[in-house]
């Protein structure tokens, strides 16, 4: 918890945005029967290439990590220069290893929603207002063509929680809200 009030510090974005979005990829990850394929498919190193995968608890792709990096330095240079410049060199294994590490995983999970919201500020619509939204942005990785407008979709993935279907946006934007006025200040 202290890296995600290190990391909220550091972008200034409210820190309930990035505890939801981890703890409903990490309730994902516990419901759902990929985790399990993934963890097969991942041990047998001669079988796959490593492009399609998440790492660390906050499910960051390497490719999504090297789009976060170009972000950054698009959005804000000065934090890009302190925690990024260096790390646009590695190679992908020491990119996963940083993924996967407490402080710089949350740093780039952090990154995509500060990225996600700067991209639509600069359009003229602020999504900051809109977990939903910006979950479904996160989920997809903030993707170039999903142009900002003012009236973004959310998306429709479901997940089953005790033989109920709810939307993951749903779930997400529901334990937020229950963060920011039950839980963290």
């Amino acid at each position: 918890y202290s890296h995600i009030q290190q990391v909220s510090n550091i972008f200034q974005i409210d820190q309930k945005l990035l505890v939801s979005a981890i703890g409903v990829e990490q309730f994902r990850y516990l419901t759902t029967n990929r985790a399990y394929a993934k963890k097969m498919i991942k041990s047998n190193k001669h079988l796959t290439k490593f492009s399609k995968f998440s790492y660390g608890p906050w499910w960051i792709k390497v490719a999504t990590a090297r789009e976060i990096q170009d972000s950054v330095k698009k959005y804000n240079p000065e934090i890009y220069q302190k925690y990024f410049q260096e790390d646009v060199w590695l190679k992908n294994s020491a990119l996963i290893e940083k993924l996967e590490d407490e402080f710089w995983g949350i740093l780039y999970a952090w990154a995509l929603i500060y990225s996600i919201q700067e991209r639509w500020k600069q359009a003229w619509f602020d999504i900051s207002h809109k977990p939903g939204v910006l979950i479904t942005l996160y989920n997809m990785w903030n993707p170039k063509h999903k142009k900002p407008h003012a009236n973004p979709d959310i998306w429709g993935s479901i997940i089953i929680v005790e033989w109920d279907k709810r939307y993951f946006w749903e779930i997400w934007e529901l334990f937020y809200y229950y963060l920011k006025y039950y839980i963290l200040e």
